[in-house]
């Protein structure tokens, strides 16, 4: 799919010189797969983290005015053959519905997103996304990943499993966390110490089920794309 998008690349001039750009279907595809990284994509690698919703509406923003520039160019039919070939048209249509929602439908340029099919998209989930996007996280207590985690597998095996994990973890995490030397004696004490520094840290946590269950929900779905797409063995760059 890369080297689709280098041959469908177009010339433009910026600032006196040309430079390549993505066609507007490929622009769009990228922008839509994007807005979705930045919401659950963690720094450790992989959709492991919780939502977030911090430059969710610069984001939209993008994808609207990307719309609105190449309304008259844009080939909606070759992005919705590209979105259902790699499997991800479900992200497509829901960044894209998340996107109509906020701003309506007062710009005739959304009629195209009515062709994308609709079958399987959740309205409830819609209106949860529509919500986060508008809570700032930093008013949000912090929720570690690995409580979200354990709470979208799928046996109670795994669920204290990633759980133990997280509140014991290997020695060398712990020397480096609490910058004791791995050949000290003093490191088995913070595995003690550790049990009680996390439920003083996350105390707040323990009053926000509702809010872990909608991470539990947004995590699942997310989960379900990831699986989705993978099974394609499609490789792309995001």
């Amino acid at each position: 799919i890369i080297e689709g998008w280098w041959e469908r690349a177009q010339t433009t001039e910026f600032s006196g010189s040309n430079a390549l750009v993505l066609c507007p279907e490929d622009l769009l595809f990228h922008l839509c797969l994007h807005f979705f990284k930045h919401r659950f994509y963690s720094q450790r690698g992989g959709f492991s983290g919780g939502f977030n919703s911090k430059g969710a509406l610069i984001q939209l923003c993008d994808i609207s005015q990307t719309i609105k520039h190449y309304r008259d160019e844009m080939n909606w039919v070759e992005l919705m053959y590209k979105a259902e070939r790699y499997g991800i048209e479900g992200l497509v249509y829901t960044t894209l519905s998340i996107l109509r929602e906020i701003i309506g439908n007062h710009d005739d340029i959304f009629h195209h997103v009515s062709g994308f099919p609709s079958e399987g998209l959740d309205k409830e989930l819609l209106r949860l996304i529509h919500k986060r996007i508008f809570i700032r996280e930093d008013d949000l207590a912090s929720i570690p990943d690995p409580i979200i985690q354990s709470q979208v597998a799928h046996t109670f095996q795994e669920k204290v499993k990633i759980l133990l994990k997280y509140v014991f973890p290997n020695p060398e995490a712990i020397s480096k966390r609490y910058s004791v030397p791995l050949s000290s004696k003093r490191l088995y004490l913070y595995y003690l110490i550790r049990p009680f520094s996390l439920l003083i840290r996350y105390r707040k946590t323990i009053f926000q089920i509702p809010r872990i269950k909608e991470e539990v929900i947004l995590k699942r779905w997310i989960s379900t794309k990831d699986e989705k797409f993978r099974k394609n063995k499609t490789p792309l760059s995001l």
